[in-house]
């Protein structure tokens, strides 16, 4: 026992170690310029697991392959720990992984007059490019990735998976900053060639870059994005990429994007793409002859003539401009409010299966070419010509397949093509009447029509067959056989009314079939305003045995829950009337004129359980409430 007991004791007093995983582990991987793909592997004994009680990453000189797999958290919100990064490490998110560092990390600039940096960090992602890697709650002025305080980031290169990024006053990719002084975090060498990127810094360091000052910021450093999807934001003056701010502003540092889909916001006075408020150098910005898709605020580096060499789709602000030849490598939406021109003599190219979308109150003019195998949905304003264009087709009982398309569960349709409705019948006795168009300038004969260049509306409106009673199980039901001329109704379930059926100048009957109607409160309001004949409501009941629980009270057959009030407008002769022939009703029945009655034609009458009266006349029922005045 002793023995056992000292064992046991000697084992917890080991430190932690990381196990390696059961099995190779793969990994995405480019050449230096975001090309070439491949997967590289990582056999058992070359990588080491990342846990919850790691501190730091590698060792100096020497590179070191980590592994994060499943959830781990480093650090909590009240007790952070940053882990630091020395030599040359490289990391890798598994698939479905849920890396959380409070605290952040570490990777910041070694060199010195003589020597290079030797501190890096690139991170993999797996092919399916779900593992997740979260650096936030760091100490005020570190770069939640990159440097420490006031200190330049190291290399830092993000190849795949999901990478969030959150700092105070730092980049949140880059450099460290420094809110008593200016800072000297300049944010070092980031490359960003795959995976999904955001990155935040909560005040005035750049959201990749240079970190931000209270007396001034840090230039950006060298920033290459070749692809990905990249989202960098300064939530005070530092630039969304590039150089920091304080009370005066980094430089934008040199910024390359050749790939990729970027959105780079300072949400106050830096550049989206260049250097901080107050007087940061623009720094340099260049496409090099890419296809990416830009989004920036504002880009300071951006003289005519530095934008007659650029390349992608460039939006500044709110306008955005196809520089050269482009082809769409993925899906785009021009968003509400933003605007893309294709100027003459420029084209851009659509392949086979990538949709543009123009979102609404967004616009795409078409000044040039549209090469389009793809689709162009249209929500907003398109101009020009272009081929496959679809717009918003909105029917309402009915269907359409035919040169129609469903992209984020909204249905389109192909402009200029014809379109063939089959009606949705959702009730046995109806029948189409016509098609209603919204807008009306579109013709529909034999049920189809050409699909306009525009949003448009189709409802089929029906009429009901006059020889059938409508069987209805629900409200909807119910609403749609009565607005279609249906006047002989058969409940074939309860059913709970959401609004009070009103019906005036019309005779009604209404068979409760052992079931409820109604919601406790108004049920039915009965009015005649018309010369030409009587409105009425019969109420029959062809499953009297039933039994129903109304309120906690039981009723035998269907049910009436709540008021009928009959009333009756105009001058003449009117005559408003509930034919009480079955059922019950269990809510006041208001006779609001002298020309409103309750009659009773059969041998099963109504069962009335509250009050009934006020001026009109009553012929017959059975009245297990009170009588009002003037009956």
């Amino acid at each position: 026992m002793s023995i056992l007991l000292t064992a046991c004791l000697l084992v917890g007093l080991l430190p932690t170690v990381a196990f390696a995983a059961e099995g190779d582990v793969d990994y995405l991987y480019c050449d230096a310029n975001g090309a070439n793909w491949a997967t590289g592997t990582k056999s058992v004994g070359e990588y080491t697991l990342v846990t919850s009680d790691d501190t730091s990453w590698g060792t100096d000189g020497t590179t070191t392959w980590y592994v994060a797999t499943g959830n781990i958290t480093i650090g909590t919100e009240e007790t952070p720990q940053r882990v630091a990064v020395s030599g040359d490490v490289h990391l890798i998110l598994a698939d479905g992984c849920e890396l959380i560092i409070n605290g952040g990390i570490q990777v910041q600039d070694n060199s010195t007059g003589s020597t290079p940096n030797t501190n890096a960090l690139t991170i993999y992602g797996q092919a399916n490019g779900t593992g997740k890697l979260v650096a936030q709650n760091v100490e005020m002025n570190n770069a939640a990735i990159g440097g420490n305080e006031d200190s330049i980031g190291g290399a830092i290169t993000i190849n795949g998976g999901i990478v969030e990024a959150n700092s105070y006053y730092g980049a949140g990719i880059g450099g460290g900053g420094d809110a008593g002084g200016a800072s000297n975090g300049i944010g070092g060498a980031i490359t960003i060639n795959g995976g999904t990127v955001i990155a935040t810094s909560n005040r005035n360091g750049a959201g990749i870059g240079g970190g931000g000052g209270m007396s001034g910021g840090a230039a950006g450093g060298a920033i290459t994005i070749t692809g990905g999807t990249v989202t960098a934001t300064s939530t005070g003056d530092g630039a969304g990429i590039g150089g920091g701010s304080g009370t005066r502003g980094g430089d934008g540092g040199k910024i390359t994007i050749t790939g990729g889909t970027v959105i780079a916001t300072s949400n106050r006075n830096g550049a989206g793409i260049g250097g901080g408020h107050r007087k940061g150098g623009n720094g340099s910005f260049q496409t090099n002859g890419g296809n990416a898709v830009i989004f920036a605020s504002s880009i300071g580096d951006n003289s005519g003539e530095k934008k007659a060499g650029w390349s992608g789709i460039v939006f500044e602000g709110d306008e955005g401009k196809v520089y050269g030849d482009q082809t769409l490598t993925g899906d785009l939406t021009v968003p509400e409010g933003k605007t893309l021109t294709i100027d003459s003599g420029k084209t851009l190219t659509i392949p086979e299966g990538v949709t543009l979308t123009i979102a609404a109150g967004g616009t795409l003019t078409n000044n040039g070419t549209v090469a389009n195998s793809g689709k162009i949905y249209v929500d907003g304003t398109f101009t020009g010509t272009a081929n496959n264009i679809y717009y918003p087709l909105t029917l309402v009982n009915a269907t359409a397949t035919e040169n129609t398309s469903v992209y984020n569960t909204k249905t389109y349709a192909k402009a200029g093509s014809t379109i063939t409705l089959t009606p949705d019948v959702p009730l046995d006795g109806l029948t189409v009447a016509k098609w209603n168009v919204s807008p009306a300038d579109v013709t529909i004969e034999n049920d189809s029509f050409t699909m306009p260049s525009a949003a448009l509306t189709v409802t089929a409106q029906f009429a009901w067959d006059s020889g059938k009673a409508a069987e209805v199980s629900s409200e909807d039901q119910l609403r749609l056989a009565l607005n279609a001329g249906a006047t002989s109704i058969k409940l074939m379930a309860d059913i709970k009314l959401s609004e009070t059926l009103k019906w005036q100048d019309i005779q009604i009957t209404l068979d409760l079939n052992g079931h409820v109607l109604g919601s406790g409160w108004q049920a039915i309001t009965l009015t005649d305003t018309s010369t030409g004949g009587d409105t009425s409501l019969t109420l029959i009941d062809s499953a009297p045995n039933t039994a129903n629980t109304v309120d906690g009270k039981a009723y035998k057959g269907g049910v009436l829950w709540g008021k009928i009030t009959l009333t009756v407008s105009g001058g003449g002769s009117r005559n408003c009337c509930l034919y009480a022939n079955g059922g019950s009703v269990t809510g006041n029945v208001g006779l609001d004129s002298v020309d409103a009655s309750i009659r009773c034609t059969s041998d099963t009458p109504t069962v009335f359980y509250n009050n009934v009266g006020r001026w009109g006349q009553i012929y017959g029922g059975i009245f297990r409430g009170t009588y009002t005045h003037g009956i």
